[in-house]
Parts: C-alpha cells; sequence; structure tokens
C-alpha cells in the first residue's frame, strides 16, 4: 500500500498496489482489477533418496551369513527435494513391513531420518543361496498424500548393481549366504547266527 499527504490532509491517499496492468483482473477473488497481487510462483520438487543398507550378526560356526544369523536392516531416507515431505513411511514386503515410520518422519530439504528391522536368516534363505530385496519410502508433499516416493538401493547410487535394469538408483540389497552341502553316512551291522560254531 501507497500512502501520501494531499494538500487538505494527512495519509489521505492511498493505493493497494497491482501487479502491472490495472485493466486486467488477477487471480484474487474481486472483480477489482486495480488491485491484484503480485505473485512470484515457486517450481516445487519434492524427492526422496532411500537406501537400505544390512549388518550381519552371527552366531553360527563356522562364522559367515548362515541359518540363524540376524540381519540389521537400515533404512536411510534423505529428503533430495526442495519442499518439506511429511508422514514418511517403509514398506518392506521381504521383512513384512508396512507403515514403519523414520525418524524424524518429517524432513525438510537435507535432511535424513533412519530407521531399522532385524530379520533372522531360515532354512529357505540358506537353500537360495542369497537375500535380495527392496524396500519402497513414501511420504507426503505439501500438495499431496503418498504423493512422493522412491524404491531404495543398496548405498551407491551411482553404480549399477546386480538387477537386469539400468538404473543405478534402485540396486536391491543382497546378502549372500554360505552353503555348504555335506552329509554324513554312517554304516553299522548287526549279525544274525544260525550256524554252528556262530
Amino acid at each position: 500500500t501507497a500512502t501520501g499527504d494531499s494538500p487538505s490532509g494527512t495519509d489521505d491517499v492511498s493505493d493497494v498496489s497491482d501487479n502491472g496492468d490495472e485493466t486486467v483482473d488477477g487471480p484474487d477473488v474481486d472483480t477489482d482489477p486495480t488491485n491484484d497481487p503480485t505473485i512470484t510462483p515457486i517450481v516445487q520438487d519434492a524427492a526422496l533418496t532411500l537406501t537400505k543398507t544390512v549388518a550381519i550378526t552371527t552366531d553360527a560356526s563356522p562364522t559367515g551369513t548362515s541359518l540363524g544369523d540376524v540381519l540389521t536392516y537400515t533404512f536411510s531416507v534423505t529428503n533430495t527435494g526442495n519442499v518439506t515431505v511429511d508422514n514418511i513411511t517403509i514398506a518392506d514386503a521381504f521383512t513384512g513391513t508396512t507403515g514403519l515410520a523414520i525418524s524424524p518422519s518429517s524432513l525438510v530439504p537435507g535432511a535424513t531420518g533412519t530407521v531399522t528391522v532385524t530379520y533372522t536368516i531360515d532354512q529357505d534363505d540358506v537353500d537360495l543361496g542369497s537375500i535380495t530385496n527392496s524396500a519402497t519410502a513414501t511420504g507426503d508433499s505439501p500438495s499431496g498424500t503418498d504423493d512422493v516416493s522412491d524404491v531404495s538401493d543398496n548405498g551407491d547410487e551411482t553404480v549399477d548393481g546386480p538387477d537386469v535394469d539400468t538404473d543405478p538408483t534402485n540396486d536391491p540389497t543382497v546378502t549372500p549366504i554360505v552353503q555348504d552341502a555335506a552329509l554324513t553316512l554312517t554304516k553299522t551291522v548287526a549279525i544274525t547266527t544260525d550256524a554252528s560254531p556262530t
């Protein structure tokens, strides 16, 4: 608002600004073309980057990744956009995880939140020889619900991993498992005699 003094009064002349053309009504709700606000649009780019790494706690012998070992998956979500993303959660079908909130669950641009999940290696995993899995992070941008998401990468988004596509940002986290195929055969004998001498 511009305000001034006429010869007959103090602060008795004023005008609310217009955005440059007082003959065209702008985006406000009134029908006065002389007081349209000046609007500067800002490009919104909501984006998340999810990495999924694994640490192994082994209690088996021989040491290595094997039956009964506990895998601790760490999900790290970074806001790589330019707007705040809220209500960020993790979904990981392999570990049976849905709606898992990271901490903090709301991230400003550049901030990172984390959460961990554990999984115990079972016999099916050993028989396969490795565990391969991915997760998805989902959040809300200022303009929508569940409209920001990212499929996890194994830790380095510049290197394409073992999957078949050519996208280096979504490589699954692979945990090899030591396979040790072995058999033990024991052969015993029992004697049934009907002859003499025995």
